[in-house]
C-alpha cells in the first residue's frame, strides 16, 4: 500500500510538471510578429514609428541609411493589431519590401518591374472649374507631378499597383 501511494505521487507530481511545461510553452509561442501593438502617428518620421513597433513588439529593424532618407513623413493609425500587420502597412506607405526572420526585420527598396504607365486626367471643382495646380502625387512618395493652367495633367509612373494622391489648398486631399 505504501509503495502504491508512492507511484500516486510519483505520477501526480509528473503530470503537474508535465502541465506546468506546457503552459510555459504556449506562454512563449507569442513571437514578437504576433504581440497585438498601437501605433498612432500624424506626418511622422518612420524611424520613430519604427522606433515604437520595436518598443512595443521586440521586433528589430535592419535598413541603411541612405534608403531612409528617401522615406516620407508618414501617417499611420492602428489599434491592437500583430506588429506584421502594423509593419506591412508601414512598408507600403513608404514603397519598402521586407523580410522578417528571428525577429529581424530586414527593410529594402521596393523592386519595381521597371514597366510604367502613362495615367491622364483632368482635376475640376465643384462647380466644374479646372484646378490649377494641382499636386498628384504617388501615395506618400514625393515623386509628384501638377495640373496645367486647364486642370489636366499627365503623369508616368510604375505599372505595379499605385495610388495617386491629389492635395489642393482648401480642399480635403483624395486619393
Amino acid at each position: 500500500m505504501c509503495k502504491q501511494k508512492y507511484q500516486n505521487s510519483n505520477f501526480r507530481i509528473w503530470m503537474l510538471v508535465v502541465g506546468l511545461l506546457f503552459l510555459s510553452l504556449t506562454a512563449s509561442a507569442e513571437t514578437p510578429a504576433d504581440k497585438l501593438i498601437s501605433v498612432n502617428f500624424k506626418s511622422a518620421p518612420v524611424e520613430t514609428v519604427l522606433n515604437d513597433i520595436q518598443a512595443q513588439s521586440g521586433l528589430n529593424f535592419f535598413y541603411s541609411a541612405d534608403l531612409a532618407k528617401t522615406w516620407p513623413k508618414v501617417t499611420i493609425r492602428q489599434t491592437k493589431k500583430p506588429a506584421s500587420e502594423v509593419v506591412n502597412q508601414l512598408m507600403q506607405l513608404i514603397g519598402c519590401e521586407y523580410t522578417l526572420k528571428d525577429n529581424i526585420v530586414t527593410i529594402t527598396p521596393q523592386k519595381l518591374s521597371g514597366k510604367e504607365r502613362t495615367i491622364k486626367g483632368h482635376v475640376i471643382d465643384a462647380d466644374g472649374q479646372p484646378l490649377i495646380g494641382v499636386p498628384i502625387c504617388i501615395g506618400e512618395t514625393r515623386v509628384c507631378t501638377v495640373t496645367d493652367a486647364n486642370g489636366y495633367y499627365e503623369f508616368k509612373i510604375p505599372a505595379e499597383k499605385t495610388t495617386l494622391k491629389y492635395s489642393y489648398v482648401g480642399l480635403e486631399t483624395a486619393y
